[in-house]
């Protein structure tokens, strides 16, 4: 906690503050943590340079929709010299893409006074730490849903060279070849999937589950490119738990990716595939409308209290034609150990 906020809290407890201001304190702060702690807080901002881009419409209530655009790579040669540029302009293509934006919310509710022998601060505390990582695991787990649903059927690739879930055995693992193959994809697609510019370079972003990630260190080729990985290195914050680089491809282990039983041996634990993500910019949209507010509520003649806290706001895979704009996703085996 920052000592700023300390001294608001410290602040509150001293003097007759209206309640509002401290609702909205405890609010923000709830708000910037549970950002700050999201796991894909790195890879998030305004700017179109984004795997995952904000846009704020503070106008806008539940069940709106928020519109973002998407942008399209120029083509154009332009001119050299004093050839003429008046008149040989490139149209700039931009194509909306909307997310719907609904209200989430959640609360705690105090046992009652003989229970919760603390001070009023102790008891907003716990209910904030809990609150919080609450707001911060369902915006995390919305954002995955966003970008794994309904994949596109050209931006989809099955490990062993398979054509389908149902056929993806337990050796169809995560390998370096399988990394290239869906950066080579990317790359070529059209429109091209844009790499995110990160000091004077450029890398997509890999997601892999705990179980690709473990078959993984076993490729050799792997191994060897990890021991002079100079990213490794690099105070930029986006290199932060990075598990490794391979072909202009950063990969991080999350363990809130998707796996389904439905491989090739659906009635074991050998059975299961994980849905690696493959990102480039723009991946997905993040549209708030609320930020996270914060109530408390008294109950039976005083006795007990809660809080909730809630928030306006949708997370949304970018489409283009009806095809995943920036998402690859890579299915291997995922089988637990």
């Amino acid at each position: 906690m920052s000592n700023h906020f300390k001294f608001m809290l410290q602040l509150f407890t001293d003097t007759t503050v209206p309640t509002n201001l401290v609702h909205k304190a405890w609010a923000k702060q709830l708000w910037k943590e549970a950002e700050r702690d999201n796991f894909f807080s790195k890879f998030t901002g305004e700017g179109s340079n984004n795997i995952i881009q904000v846009k704020t419409d503070l106008k806008k209530e539940a069940g709106d929709k928020i519109t973002v655009p998407l942008v399209m790579r120029l083509t154009g040669a332009g001119v050299t010299g004093d050839n003429t540029l008046e008149g040989n302009e490139e149209q700039l293509q931009l194509y909306d893409c909307t997310v719907t934006v609904d209200q989430i919310r959640h609360a705690v509710r105090l046992k009652g006074k003989m229970e919760e022998q603390k001070t009023a601060l102790d008891l907003r505390q716990a209910a904030k730490d809990g609150l919080k990582l609450w707001m911060k695991e369902k915006v995390e787990q919305m954002t995955v849903d966003a970008l794994t649903t309904d994949p596109s059927t050209e931006h989809t690739i099955y490990a062993g060279g398979k054509t389908s879930e149902a056929a993806v055995a337990a050796t169809d693992v995560l390998t370096t070849d399988l990394i290239s193959q869906a950066a080579r994809l990317a790359r070529l697609s059209e429109p091209k999937i844009r790499r995110i510019p990160v000091d004077g370079k450029e890398y997509y972003i890999m997601l892999v589950d705990p179980y690709q990630a473990r078959d993984l260190k076993n490729d050799d080729r792997w191994i060897a490119a990890q021991e002079n990985c100079a990213e490794r290195g690099s105070k930029n914050p986006i290199f932060t738990g990075m598990l490794g680089i391979w072909d202009g491809v950063a990969l991080y282990e999350y363990e809130n990716l998707s796996r389904t039983q439905t491989g090739a041996e659906v009635t074991s634990v050998k059975g299961y595939l994980g849905h690696a993500l493959l990102l480039g910019c723009q991946a997905g949209i993040k549209g708030i409308a609320q930020e996270a507010e914060w109530n408390e509520k008294t109950f039976d003649y005083g006795n007990k209290v809660g809080f909730a806290t809630g928030a306006i706001l949708g997370v949304a895979k970018s489409v283009f034609n009806e095809k995943d704009f920036a998402v690859v996703q890579v299915i291997t085996a995922s089988a637990a150990d």
